[in-house]
């Protein structure tokens, strides 16, 4: 059994009997908390340790670059976010490694201490996040795996009413991936409470944008953006044939959305009782659909920007698990076989190839 897979395994087989134990914030486990931050320090050595990853040369000749004097005006660096140009400047005098182990720890433990915050079933969330934001993001692309972490908790500072703290923490991230700026509208509307009929206009409306190819009106709004590193990259996604610049359309992951919101709406009453601020995820969540719609004709940035509003369902389907009584048991087992069907899925997919099998430095050829 390749690692990856023990791991999801072990993991669910403990959210299984923490869902049975019924763990919540007023009953606690001790032994269960024990077991989420074990699991916690295990992703982040298996991330920080690895010797596999997409981008993994990649940034690999970022720290090599960053480490010599010249290395803030090298092409292969100029466009980079400047936090993380930073920090990998902090580390020059440490090894590519050790940086990768501080990314690992960046990104994992800020996306744990907020599951750990919010979630009523942690280690559930954690087989979630393993399955569908951890390897992609803390092996792969890692300067969106920090910004992402950063961004889950400018919304606790929305959560907490704090919209300065919510701009300083938007701004932080950023620094570390130029998407992160899609966060910002929530600034405005994020806080207020939306009648469940104007969520439903706007998911008809969403639906009619995917029907249409918005790309001339999305290339018109991408020259308004002053930054180059994001101009760049349109408009080499929108000059012509291009892998990341593929039409979703009415996709899986676009019914999945509709139908995570959905079942959000029907049940809203109950979920606010249970997490008084949920309105805040409902608008949270509606704008990273409309993101997917908007920009459906740009592969890319559909997903990239939807990213950082669909990591919300690493406590979204715990929450709706806990509605169930006893049937969340069932559920919940659901789930974790669900996430070991898309890690089955991702490690036969192209990308693959880049993860499969797992490398580490302490086993590497």
């Amino acid at each position: 059994m390749d690692i990856y897979f023990l791991i999801l395994f072990i993991a669910s087989s403990f959210s299984i009997i923490e869902v049975i134990l019924s763990f919540d914030k007023s009953r606690k486990h001790s032994m269960l908390i024990v077991i989420f931050w074990f699991l916690v320090v295990t992703l982040i050595l298996f991330a920080g340790l690895r010797r596999v990853g997409a981008d993994f040369e990649n940034y690999e000749i970022i720290y090599d670059v960053l480490a010599e004097d010249s290395s803030w005006s090298d092409w292969r660096v100029i466009t980079l976010e400047p936090g993380f140009k930073s920090l990998m400047v902090m580390l020059k005098y440490t090894n590519f490694q050790f940086s990768l182990l501080v990314c690992a720890f960046l990104g994992v433990t800020l996306k744990a201490k907020f599951i750990s915050k919010y979630s009523p079933y942690p280690i559930l969330s954690l087989v979630i996040y393993f399955s569908s934001l951890f390897i992609i993001k803390e092996m792969g692309q890692i300067r969106n795996g920090i910004a992402m972490g950063i961004v889950l908790w400018s919304f606790d500072a929305l959560i907490q009413q704090k919209k300065t703290r919510f701009l300083f923490l938007t701004f932080l991230a950023i620094l570390f991936h130029w998407s992160a700026f899609c966060v910002l509208p929530l600034f405005f509307f994020g806080d207020k409470k939306i009648p469940t009929s104007a969520y439903v206009f706007s998911i008809l409306a969403i639906f009619f944008m995917i029907l249409f190819n918005l790309t001339s009106v999305i290339s018109n709004l991408i020259s308004f953006v002053p930054i180059e590193a994001i101009t760049s990259k349109a408009d080499s996604y929108l000059s012509g044939d291009s892998e990341f610049a593929e039409r979703l359309g009415l996709n899986s992951t676009f019914l999945f959305l509709v139908m995570i919101m959905s079942i959000m709406l029907l049940y809203r009453h109950r979920l606010n009782s249970k997490f008084p601020k949920f309105d805040l995820i409902l608008n949270v969540y509606i704008l990273g659909i409309f993101y997917f719609g908007f920009f459906n004709a740009v592969s890319e940035f559909a997903l990239r920007l939807n990213v950082y509003f669909r990591m919300l369902d690493i406590i979204i389907l715990p929450l709706i698990v806990s509605l169930f009584g006893p049937r969340k048991i069932i559920i919940a087992i659901l789930l974790c076989v669900n996430s070991l069907w898309t890690l089955n899925k991702y490690s036969q997919s192209p990308l693959g190839k880049f993860f499969f099998p797992y490398k580490s430095t302490i086993n590497r050829e």
